[in-house]
């Protein structure tokens, strides 16, 4: 007789058993979990040495300016290198925190707080004396292992000094158009909607002239009064007779130059801030304006208006390597339907509206409308601008590297440490206070097997000053004396190392910087793209209309640049945008996102995100490529309106984002679709559809259709109503109750596990040549089903109890019995119930050649039960060709008489064992 059944259980018990670390039924890191669920997914499955298992820090928005007197808060989230509380819902971690915090002067003062645990906290300290600080902040777990810091920069000033004196704020008068040759009257265009898909000859032959100076006039499709995405290729342009594009275009760039001269002008007289006239300022896109340092420039509800070109670059507002720079107050409105597309190349996707850029710092745009641009309506990246010159690179490759772990108490080298490979010394270069270890330009990325390296300072003789974890991408200062520099990285070889591309850099990104109030509409590539930054706020923005081309996209955090990190979004919306109406981001570290009436759209390299409080969020979706890329993610206390996706990528290794504490479920019909990489725990879900759920703990499931859980893993599940789709793969369920659900077939091939689980009014809908094993779980008044035509399929029920009302516990198909096996249960009928415990029907001929094998084992029978087995054969015709024996062992009855089998098919052979027979 087969017992493959009882082997599994087995193996799931012994495995657990062995295992010297904690078992958490259901996770990826318990050892009982078979491979299967992850073949094909893991390239990169590893356990670093536990001395670089080092904890992570994170924090939320630091306010940049802080008024003297006032507090500093750092607020932080802290966790262990499994990030164990969102995971496993472990919340044993505690850690030290510390923070650095260094003056103007070069004075320090250090804080600590201990016993934190996982989860969020801050800092809180007295503003210090007026001035610029920087601030490190990390955490030691219980074995002394220390994270990487996050460095932060604020400052301090009197509330006088904060904003802009009237005596420094210069208002413009109309001798400065003369003056500086300038035009506040480019208001040249006007814009006419035609109710039609594209506009054609006949919708412009009647066109009249605007009032004024010869303009034109932009016939813009508009069926039902609503503009359509791609109307620059659909709308056309007619021109005044006596309209001169070669004149236009000399005053656009006299008034270019001028707005930028009597900006440089007034900023030498001393003056920070410049109210322009109202108007519309037509400016060339030969050029850009520059923001001078501590200049504000106040649009005072003008338009700059770009005049329309060929090309396909440009940029209207610049705020580079400046500090304290601001454009507020106003319109910046591109040449979206004038550009000459024809004559352009590259799809003119980077003509752009404004763009923070290099070492800005304290930099804003406020209450701008940023619209009808060619291309990006805002952006942010590296610029050359700067102490440090531009993209610096100090050190291109980092050398030989050996196999070993530093010791971080006095910087010698372990060789015996295996996964473990450190570079050579590295000199480090005399003009630099700050640096950075990873790749340089282009395509960046992690590139070793974790993101953290273990540091070792040394001075010019090589002798050891300190240690510090560094992250891939992340500034540190260079300690005083230092003049070398080693670190330990965790990779497969010393070869494998020496080609990672690792170097030392310093690039000059935006910090703390904020997009506020502002609104971009029909930006055609995307709203607003980003690509490098640093403790940046994007606040109460609108995005609309916009990314119909090209990227395609509302927000995009740009593809490839690791040198976005620590960046909020706080209460903006997308609304209408064709194609991609979420928040998207490509890579990048630490994304905070928090009120926020967005879609998301996450890529694998988007770096331990955290998503909660956001409400409307429509379309969902969280991409999983691991630890090594993605780390964790936390998403929390959010209201989903559309369909949610938590995809695990193919690199995951052993690593998951979760959904925790978290209730779905109203109006719509929610669709849910998760891979193999994420986990949901805590959460409610109701009249959704839920897509392989695979690892689920103490989650409730109402009224939902859950579709194709293959390679599940459930912990304390209860679904209530609703249906569960075809099992595959292997799938384990423990100390689950499902209440009048239909629970799925088991598929060909497929292994399900139900432990300690209960079943109320349920019904197990079928078995297609699957096995399905049930350990101490109970029926009541449930059926487990097999389907006329089923495959032969294996289960087991081991230490079960069935009360049976109305149908029997269990029937099947004969050509769907392999191996049947009830032991140690007990089985009690209802006055309505069924008198036999399981059914066998559908007795037309098979050919499935397969011996079918029934067995009770020490079962116990109570009143109303009439026989263990009846055979539904009324109108079906015997099957010559399955054979089916019955095996009864030291069961017990507790009516006399009663026959184990009622209608019985000739062929088949039925054998009882009493106690104590062999």
């Amino acid at each position: 007789m087969n017992k493959t059944p009882s082997v599994l259980l087995a193996v799931f018990a012994c495995a657990a058993a062995a295992t010297a670390e904690p078992v958490v039924p259901g996770e990826f890191t318990d050892p009982t979990n078979l491979r299967k669920a992850t073949e094909g997914l893991s390239t990169g499955w590893f356990v670093p040495p536990e001395g670089m298992k080092f904890p992570y820090v994170s924090t939320y928005y630091v306010t940049p300016t802080v008024t003297a007197g006032d507090k500093v808060t750092i607020p932080f989230y802290v966790t262990d290198w499994n990030h164990s509380k969102v995971r496993f819902g472990d919340d044993t971690h505690r850690f030290t925190m510390r923070l650095k915090c260094v003056g103007p002067d070069g004075a320090a003062v250090e804080r600590e707080l201990r016993d934190v645990p996982s989860g969020d906290g801050a800092f809180t300290l007295d503003a210090p004396g007026e001035g610029e600080y920087d601030v490190g902040v990390w955490a030691v777990d219980a074995k002394g292992r220390e994270s990487h810091r996050v460095w932060h920069r604020f400052r301090v000033m009197n509330a006088a000094d904060v904003g802009v004196a009237k005596r420094e704020t210069y208002a413009m008068v109309a001798d400065d158009l003369e003056a500086y040759e300038i035009s506040n009257e480019g208001d040249l265009g006007r814009k006419v909607l035609v109710d039609a898909e594209t506009v054609g000859d006949a919708d412009v032959q009647d066109v009249k002239p605007r009032d004024g100076a010869p303009g034109y006039t932009v016939f813009i499709p508009a069926p039902g009064g609503r503009v359509r995405a791609g109307s620059t290729h659909r709308s056309k342009i007619v021109y005044d007779e006596g309209y001169d594009a070669e004149a236009v275009e000399a005053a656009a760039l006299k008034t270019l130059e001028g707005l930028q001269r009597l900006l440089d002008d007034k900023a030498a007289a001393g003056f920070h801030k410049v109210v322009l006239l109202p108007g519309t300022y037509r400016i060339s896109a030969k050029g850009k304006i520059r923001l001078p340092d501590r200049m504000t420039l106040d649009l005072n509800g003008a338009t700059l208006k770009e005049n329309g070109f060929a090309g396909c670059g440009a940029l209207m507002v610049s705020i580079s390597a400046v500090r304290d720079a601001h454009l507020v107050n106003g319109t910046l409105e591109g040449d979206y339907y004038e550009h000459d597309y024809a004559n352009s190349e590259k799809n003119s996707e980077w003509v752009n509206g404004f763009g923070i850029s290099g070492s800005a710092m304290y930099c804003s745009v406020e209450n701008v409308v940023v619209r009808d641009i060619t291309g990006y309506g805002g952006g942010n990246g590296m610029g050359k601008g700067g102490a440090n010159g531009g993209y610096t690179t100090f050190l291109k490759g980092v050398g030989k590297y050996v196999p070993g772990l530093l010791n971080a108490r006095d910087g010698t080298l372990d060789a015996s440490v295996e996964g473990c490979f450190t570079a050579d010394y590295v000199r480090l270069p005399d003009n630099a206070d700050r640096l950075q270890v990873s790749a340089y330009l282009g395509y960046q990325g992690i590139r070793t097997r974790q993101w953290q390296l273990l540091g070792c300072w040394y001075d010019k003789d090589k002798k050891f000053i300190s240690s510090e974890t560094l992250f891939q991408y992340r500034v540190v200062p260079k300690p005083a004396g230092a003049a070398y520099l080693r670190f330990t990285e965790v990779n497969s070889s010393a070869k494998v190392a020496g080609k990672d591309d690792l170097n030392l850099t310093c690039f000059n990104v935006p910090q703390n910087c904020e997009v506020k109030n502002c609104t971009f509409d029909r930006c055609r590539c995307v709203g607003y793209a980003a690509s490098a930054m640093k403790n940046m706020l994007f606040e109460n923005n609108l995005f609309t209309h916009s990314g119909e081309s090209s990227a395609k996209c509302a927000f995009d955090a740009e593809d490839g640049w690791d040198q976005m990190q620590d960046v909020t979004f706080r209460g903006n919306r997308c609304v209408d945008n064709p194609f991609n109406s979420r928040l998207l981001t490509c890579a990048g570290h630490n994304f905070v996102f928090e009120g926020n009436k967005c879609g998301f759209y996450f890529w694998g390299r988007t770096y331990s995100p955290c998503v909660r409080d956001n409400t409307e969020v429509g379309t969902a979706t969280f991409m999983c490529d691991g630890r090594n890329r993605s780390g964790y993610g936390r998403f929390e206390r959010n209201t989903y309106t559309g369909s949610v996706s938590i995809p695990g990528g193919r690199t995951y290794g052993g690593w998951e984002h979760v959904l925790a504490g978290l209730s779905f479920g109203g109006d719509t019909n929610l669709v849910f679709s998760f891979g193999a990489a994420s986990r949901l725990r805590e959460c409610r879900f109701a009249d959704a559809t839920i897509v392989s759920p695979s690892l689920v703990s103490a989650c409730a499931i109402e009224n939902c259709k859950v579709k194709k859980p293959a390679c599940a893993r459930w912990l304390g599940v209860v679904m209530t109503g609703g249906s569960m789709e075809s099992l595959h793969g292997t799938n384990r369920f423990d100390r689950c109750t499902f209440k009048g659900a239909v629970v799925a077939k088991a598929e060909r091939g497929s292994l399900s596990v139900f432990a300690d689980c209960a079943f109320d009014a349920c019904r197990f809908d079928g078995f297609d040549g699957g096995s399905v094993v049930f350990s101490n779980c109970v029926f009541k008044g449930s059926s487990v089903c097999g389907r006329a035509g089923d495959g032969p399929a294996s289960v087991e029920f081991a230490d079960c109890s069935f009360e049976t009302a109305g149908e029997p516990a269990a029937a099947f198909a004969a050509c769907g019995v392999r191996n049947v096996a009830f032991r140690r249960c007990s089985v009690t009928t209802s006055p309505a119930g069924a008198d036999m415990v399981v059914s066998i029907f559908d007795l037309k001929p098979g050919n499935d050649g397969v011996k079918g094998d029934v067995v009770f084992e020490e079962c116990r029978f109570g009143p109303g039960v009439k026989c263990a087995v009846d055979v539904a054969k009324a109108g079906q015709d015997a099957s010559k060709r399955k054979e089916i024996e019955f095996t009864f062992k030291a069961n017990k009855f507790t009516e006399k008489g009663v026959s184990p089998v009622r209608n019985i098919m000739p062929q088949w052979k039925v054998t009882r064992v009493r106690r104590g027979q062999k």
